[in-house]
Parts: C-alpha cells; structure tokens; sequence
C-alpha cells in the first residue's frame, strides 16, 4: 500500500468524479484521507473566490445595505414629518435615492454574472478551485441581497420626485431604471436554480458506484 499523491486532491472539477479520485487514491479506506486533510477540506470548503466573498466585496454589500437602509428610514421619517423646510429634505433625499439607485442597479447586474458563471462552473464540473460550500452558500446569499434593495426603489416612484425637470422625463427615466431592473433579475435565475437543485436535487453521493 503506496503513500497518497496529497497534491492530486488538492482541487476538484465536477464532485463525483473527485469522491471517486478520492476512492481510487485511498484504495477505499476513507480513513487513510487524514494524511490529505489539508489538501482534501481545501478542495471541498475552499479558500474562497475574492470575485465572491473578498473582503472589498464584503465590505461594498455591507455599504449597500446600509445606504439602503439609511434612505429608505429618511423617506419614511420625512413622510411622517410636516415641516416648511420638508421640501428641501426631500429633494436632497430624492437625488440622493437616484444616485444610489443608478449605481446600486450596475452593481447588482455585475453581481449576478459573477454568481451566474462561478456557480456555473462548480454545478457543471468544469472547475470548483475557489467555490467551495461556504462560497457557493456566500454567492446564493449575495444574488438575493443585492437584487432585494432594489426592488422598493424601483416600483416606488415617490422616492424619486423632484429629480427630473419634468413628469415626462421623469416617467422616462423610471421606465429605463425598471428595464434595467428586469435585466439585473434575470440573470439572477441561475443562483436561484442552483440552490434549489442543491437544496432538494438527489444527495451525490448516493449516485456514485460503490458509495452507500
């Protein structure tokens, strides 16, 4: 019985064929993977995608959100306020809503087909390096969240009067922020359908020969 080649197992493409590597590499004796263990929990958790779960990217969700949050406290705070200088407050919140929006709805799109193609490429076995079950879970999480805050923002309107010099320009360009939207969510559907086919598809091991 020869010594295991831990540097074989050190990344994985497509989950089967990697437990069958495993197989194949330990002789069957599972137990014998501890000598690998640094290399084998590298290739199954990973040591995650900064394009995913960096710390600049954890940083720019936990920045949307509050913003988010932040706007939408203003608005309902001046909506339940009457004072004379209400006017202002609101313009300035308005503008700043149109800002965040714009940008929030680029960001979001950027999101989704990063999520859409690293999921993508761990589902379809093509390369797992960096997406292991943490950031798969991070990449489902972030195509949610990111999408979420926008959606008040966009079929509310309200949130926006006073930034355009006109009602015609001003429906002109909700209507543009809204297809924007719609192009944001469609991407959006290959995360959703990864974690469904995760949460209820058929446990994998289960399909692999000689696994009970």
């Amino acid at each position: 019985m020869g010594g295991i080649n831990c540097a074989a197992l050190s990344s994985r493409g497509d989950f089967p064929d990697y437990v069958n590597l495993l197989q194949n590499a330990t002789d069957g004796d599972f137990s014998r993977i501890i000598s690998c263990r640094a290399e084998v929990c590298g290739a199954l958790w990973g040591q995650g995608n900064p394009d995913i779960s960096g710390i600049g990217m954890a940083v720019g969700y936990v920045i949307e959100i509050t913003l988010y949050v932040a706007i939408v406290s203003a608005f309902l705070w001046l909506h339940h306020e009457q004072k004379q200088t209400q006017h202002i407050y609101r313009l300035l919140l308005a503008n700043a809503t149109k800002t965040y929006c714009d940008s929030a709805l680029f960001y979001a799109f950027a999101i989704q087909l990063a999520s859409t193609f690293t999921l993508a490429q761990a589902d379809f076995g093509v390369s797992a390096d960096g997406m292991g079950a943490i950031t798969m879970q991070i990449a489902w999480t972030i195509s949610s969240m990111t999408l979420l805050p926008l959606l008040p923002l966009v079929l509310n309107p309200t949130l926006f009067v006073g930034t355009e010099a006109s009602n015609e320009r001003f429906r002109e360009r909700q209507g543009q922020r809204f297809v924007l939207f719609v192009l944001c969510w469609m991407p959006s559907f290959y995360p959703f359908y990864s974690r469904m086919a995760e949460t209820f598809g058929k446990y994998v091991l289960g399909m692999i020969d000689g696994m009970t």
